[in-house]
């Protein structure tokens, strides 16, 4: 995990890590990415346009944004290694690289709409 840490991030970055997921939020957000990504899981047999698809996009954004508030860059990085496939076993739970590229397309559809 430490050279995962620093192989895709700056000390800075880490140190916001501290600041954007402390330990206390830690539980509640695990929880809910758990959440999102087995909602994902379940609707991966629809077209990432579908209304129910495009609701938990709007969810999955809304908690990145809430999660990451003012530090876009590495909320972009963390969903970029996501996307990749690069994210330590059990990091986060319930992800899953195919339910990521799904959630990107279903996300893309979202804000081309927007």
């Amino acid at each position: 995990y430490q050279g995962w840490v620093k192989r895709n991030f700056s000390n800075d970055e880490v140190a916001l890590f501290t600041e954007v997921d402390p330990v206390q939020n830690q539980k509640s957000n695990d929880d809910l990415w758990t959440k999102l990504f087995s909602q994902a899981k379940s609707l991966m047999h629809l077209d990432p346009s579908h209304p129910d698809v495009q609701k938990l996009a709007q969810d999955f954004m809304d908690s990145a944004n809430s999660q990451y508030s003012s530090h876009t860059e590495l909320r972009n990085k963390m969903w970029n290694l996501m996307l990749s496939g690069d994210i330590p076993n059990d990091l986060i739970p319930g992800y899953e690289k195919e339910i990521v590229v799904f959630m990107n397309k279903a996300i893309g559809i979202l804000y081309n709409k927007q």
